[in-house]
């Protein structure tokens, strides 16, 4: 039985063997199953990568790219992911949604987005912070909390 590990074909790699040595067919069929192997698995990254990267929905639990854009102001991207799906009020492993972190970085822009979109404006994350809290703590735009405060958030 073969064993294909990348350790075993590097090991190899400075040691190549030369035809007629004991061990050289044995190799030759270890970097050849081990590469076809390499190209599968990357081939299906790829194909696997194309099909859920622009599918919100297929990662609503873990919406990386909506919280990173309400951080750094992208309304356009956001709108675009919205529009295609993504869920407003979806939360990281830390129970943020795109409003906390939007409003903690005093971005007016998605902050009014999101709440346009049906954001939760009282929604608490896993240390009971709402989006007001964040933005009258760490935020310095007081638009963000006026707005916030117009759409019913507590403190």
């Amino acid at each position: 039985m073969l064993y294909i590990t990348p350790m075993v074909v590097l090991a190899r790699i400075r040691h190549f063997p030369r035809p007629g040595e004991p061990w050289y067919e044995k190799y030759l069929i270890e970097l050849a199953i081990f590469g076809i192997v390499a190209v599968f698995l990357f081939l299906v990254s790829v194909i696997f990568g194309l099909i859920g990267r622009h599918s919100h929905k297929a990662r609503s639990k873990v919406n990386f790219p909506l919280h990173w854009a309400a951080e750094y102001g992208s309304k356009e991207e956001m709108e675009s992911m919205l529009s295609k799906g993504g869920e407003v009020n979806c939360k990281i492993r830390n129970g943020v949604a795109p409003l906390h972190i939007a409003a903690r970085k005093g971005n007016v822009e998605a902050v009014k987005l999101l709440l346009a979109r049906g954001a939760d404006v009282n929604a608490k994350d896993k240390n009971i912070c709402t989006p007001l809290y964040l933005a009258l703590t760490y935020g310095d735009c007081n638009q963000v909390v006026e707005i916030l405060r117009k759409h019913g958030g507590v403190k």
